[in-house]
């Protein structure tokens, strides 16, 4: 590669590179099959602006990062000075010494520089800061090879922690598989940033029948992945847009990653146990199974939900609350059904003596339990509002997830939708919409208690009754009225 490649000729090739896979993409029967999920097409209509837009890689870099489709910046100089020494300070809680780090950390000449502040002679911005949490994680829980291998990130935004990746992990060859549209802004990102790089374009299927290895870079739309089948992939990436797809494409791709190919760690970052109006947010509960979508053959490493880096006061409280996953795969001479049964049943028992099930009351100054908890949580107790919930492996939720992944059945999906209506107070959580269609799925012939009644034509109905309601007091109504027909009488659930 040209280490002097001019920054036209990058614009040049990768807007070739986007008009060919454009119409491939369009014609293809992946795009008929898996069509994009409600927040991509509504940012469909701003990619295709800008990229229609902007002559200046510069400026097209630069404006795609001033939206929140990607990251979440600011140009205010307060708010990112604090933010970035908010980070700062998460990374000596850990022991990490940010400025110890190799020289070439720091925020890439081709970011916004409105997002950027400069501190021990680094150029730092937020979203920079976060890959480097996310690549330090992926470097502490997964036993990479110090060789070439091969990553796989599926849908990488601009390119940002495919760049940081990359450079904790040089040899590696960085595979992306995106839609068209976002290929372009990753593909010209990192093209300027690792210009004595090898890059593929991949605008056929037969070019990835060559080794990869030879590239330190390979763009792959999503089309042509299936190509990828006989690749061996020691870590796959997602961060975010699982979460933002349709669950038909949610299923596709881990079973793409399950069953399809191969693959040795995972690290995911995505949506979980956030609440939605279940009217206006309807396209929600067709968006939901990203985080309890992994079958029962991964060797979880590490599981937390708002894990601490994800707690930035200032900006972060905008994102989706998500659930950081780290796997490995198990060889198929370790998976054991019985041990995972075993396991399973082993997580339940214990979860079954905890106050939050057995519902422990004081009577005459002794303990007892109340069949149905009625009277529970008792006030000013700390179980009347538990404003710290163990969300790590250690914690009640987490062993519920793993029982269920590891062998699902009736009685450990009501317990997890008991669970979830503790901790959402009167909320609904988007997964409690999975769960209630596993829990009718595993009880063929019967409707679980309070589950979500599609009745044809009935929601859609009373969605335009909403929105057509002015008021809030007359919104609420009919959002209650919503809930009873939805949820059944609440008592019922207990």
């Amino acid at each position: 590669m040209d280490t002097n490649i001019s920054v036209k000729q990058v614009l040049q090739d990768t807007h070739s590179f986007y008009l060919q896979i454009k119409k491939a993409y369009e014609a293809s029967d992946y795009a008929r099959r898996y069509p994009l999920g409600i927040h991509w097409i509504s940012n469909m209509v701003e990619l295709l602006a800008l990229i229609q837009r902007e002559t200046d890689p510069d400026a097209k870099l630069r404006i795609i990062q001033e939206t929140i489709m990607y990251s979440i910046n600011t140009k205010d100089d307060d708010l990112k000075n604090r933010m970035v020494d908010w980070y700062i300070e998460y990374f000596k809680s850990r022991g990490v010494d940010v400025f110890g780090l190799d020289p070439s950390l720091q925020e890439s000449s081709y970011s916004n520089p409105a997002n950027c502040v400069v501190r021990g002679g680094r150029l730092f911005a937020p979203d920079f800061l976060r890959t480097v949490i996310l690549a330090l994680n992926v470097q502490r829980y997964c036993a990479l090879p110090k060789g070439n291998f091969n990553i796989l990130e599926l849908g990488a935004g601009y390119g940002g922690l495919a760049r940081t990746l990359k450079l904790f992990f040089p040899k590696a060859t960085y595979v992306i598989t995106d839609i068209p549209e976002t290929l372009y802004f990753s593909a010209t990102f990192l093209r300027l940033n690792f210009t004595e790089g090898k890059f593929l374009y991949v605008t056929e299927p037969s070019m990835l029948q060559q080794p990869l290895s030879n590239y330190d870079f390979v763009f792959v739309p999503t089309m042509f992945a299936e190509g990828l089948q006989k690749e061996r992939f020691e870590l796959f990436c997602n961060t975010a847009s699982l979460g933002e797809m349709k669950n038909s494409v949610i299923r596709y791709w881990m079973d793409f990653v399950q069953n399809k190919t191969t693959v040795k760690y995972f690290y995911g970052l995505n949506r979980f146990l956030n609440t939605i109006d279940p009217v206006t947010e309807e396209a929600r509960l067709d968006e939901n199974c990203c985080s309890v979508s992994f079958d029962s053959w991964w060797r979880i490493l590490q599981w937390q939900l708002d894990p601490p880096f994800a707690r930035c006061p200032y900006l972060e409280t905008l994102c989706s609350r998500n659930l950081e996953i780290i796997a490995e795969r198990m060889n198929k001479e370790e998976r054991s059904a019985d041990s995972n049964t075993k396991r399973s049943k082993q997580l339940i028992e214990s979860i079954e003596k905890q106050d939050w099930f057995t519902c422990p009351r004081v009577d005459n100054y002794r303990v007892c339990f109340e069949e149905k908890g009625e009277s529970w949580p008792l006030t000013s107790t700390r179980a009347s509002n538990d404003l710290s919930p163990d969300l790590t492996m250690n914690g009640t939720l987490f062993a519920l997830w793993e029982a269920i992944r590891l062998n699902p059945d009736s009685h450990k999906v009501s317990m997890m939708l008991r669970y979830l209506k503790l901790l959402s107070r009167g909320t609904h959580f988007e997964e409690e919409y999975y769960y209630l269609d596993l829990l009718k799925t595993l009880t063929p012939g019967a409707d679980a208690p309070g589950s979500f009644k599609r009745v044809p034509g009935e929601s859609a109905l009373l969605k335009r009754m909403v929105h057509a309601v002015t008021t809030r007091s007359m919104r609420a109504s009919i959002k209650r009225n919503l809930e009873r027909l939805y949820h059944g009488d609440e008592k019922s659930s207990h």
